[in-house]
């Protein structure tokens, strides 16, 4: 039995629906996981999830405030505007519950194990917080309270299995872990999959059930990923809400100006120039997976100072759109660069078809008449160079 433990970083990288954590669903249910999470890292990650949606809905308000404002006051628009703003506060509160739920509902689905801090360990805590040692890097450093919470329940498990993996990215907390015996560390769940032993489990699940390594041969086959490049480029649809934030993209520093707030938005298919395929992956009847990395052209939005941006040569601001500043002298920039972007694409299907079936299907797939469906998860990104260049 394999024992893994989740951190917050890693939940707010992957979210709930990613592959991988459908595979670790799908190992956990087969018996031959058990994922950990942390009381703490549960709350952590609701709650993050819920502020930055109560975020966007203040922006949301604000902008119909604003819109608002122009309008003349017997404008019966501004009644309309005043309904969507009542309506986005009832919001509001259902969104948080949505993904309470919802975080619930895959733990519950997955048979996640919830690890709940000893209350005795207070003490110790506490005591490590003075002296700076444990999971605290400093003395009195209040910010790693709740490493230290999650610290105690790993030393906890650690001391009832011979071997506990911990996906984590957090380079400090993992730098303390690294001391505890009978841990084993992946920064991601991507690395954790690559592990011999996982790999191993994957290989004895599929082996049990029939057609899936004559269909992950066909899905990786050029036939079809052909196809599925077609389909990916002939229409906007699949590329057009790619959206990648600046802690998921490598590459920054090609801006070529100082930057914050970096995001990688709107792949243009017809600007493509290469998709890779590889490690095609059972997930579930009718469910298979397959890692892509897509390079093209996109549209970089990030935010630089003004004389920064009168810095820059004429030919380059020409290709420019800077569509605000604010009282800061900071502007909101958006310019085209080619970008590396990798994720999954997921394929859904009839689970009885054959591989011959799947064939003459997937003929179709860039048609209404289609019976496969797949939807394209980007995770991270890689900023290249200019387009212009």
């Amino acid at each position: 039995m394999i024992h893994i433990v989740l951190d917050t970083n890693i939940l707010h990288q992957e979210g709930l629906e990613s592959r991988n954590m459908q595979l670790l669903s799908k190992l956990s249910n087969s018996d031959e996981l058990t994922i950990y999470v942390p009381e703490i890292v549960k709350r952590e990650f609701i709650s993050k999830r819920t502020m930055e949606s109560q975020e966007k809905f203040t922006e949301a308000k604000n902008a119909l405030l604003e819109i608002s404002k122009k309008l003349l006051k017997d404008d019966p628009l501004r009644e309309n505007l005043s309904e969507l703003d009542k309506n986005l506060t009832s919001m509001t509160d259902s969104v948080s519950a949505a993904l309470r739920a919802q975080f619930d509902n895959w733990a519950k689905e997955a048979k996640t194990v919830e690890l709940k801090s000893d209350p005795a360990a207070l003490d110790s805590i506490i005591d490590s917080y003075f002296s700076g040692t444990g999971a605290f890097r400093k003395a009195k450093n209040r910010e790693d309270f709740p490493d230290a919470f999650v610290n105690q329940c790993i030393e906890t498990l650690a001391k009832q299995h011979d071997t506990i993996y911990i996906a984590i990215k957090d380079t400090a907390f993992k730098k303390h872990l690294e001391t505890i015996p009978n841990i084993t560390l992946s920064d991601s769940l991507k690395d954790f999959f690559q592990r011999d032993e996982l790999q191993a489990i994957n290989t004895k699940i599929d082996g049990l059930i029939k057609n899936v390594e004559e269909l992950k041969g066909y899905l990786a086959g050029e036939i079809f990923t052909d196809r599925l490049t077609e389909h990916l480029t002939f229409e906007d649809e699949p590329l057009k809400d790619i959206y990648v934030e600046e802690q998921q993209i490598d590459g920054i520093n090609n801006l070529d100006i100082d930057s914050f707030g970096a995001s990688i938005n709107y792949a243009q298919p017809n600007n493509v120039k290469d998709i890779k395929y590889s490690n095609p992956t059972y997930i579930d009847e009718g469910h298979y997976s397959l890692d892509i990395e897509i390079t093209t052209i996109a549209s970089i939005h990030y935010c630089a100072s003004y004389m920064d941006f009168m810095q820059l040569s004429n030919q380059r601001m020409k290709h420019i759109d800077n569509s605000s500043m604010n009282g800061d002298g900071i502007c909101d920039l958006a310019e085209n660069f080619l970008v590396s972007l990798q994720g999954t694409i997921e394929i859904y299907f009839d689970g009885g078809w054959s591989a011959q079936e799947l064939d003459t299907h997937s003929a179709y797939l860039n048609t209404d008449k289609s019976k496969i469906r797949t939807t394209l998860y980007i995770e991270s990104g890689a900023i290249l160079k200019h387009a212009q260049n």
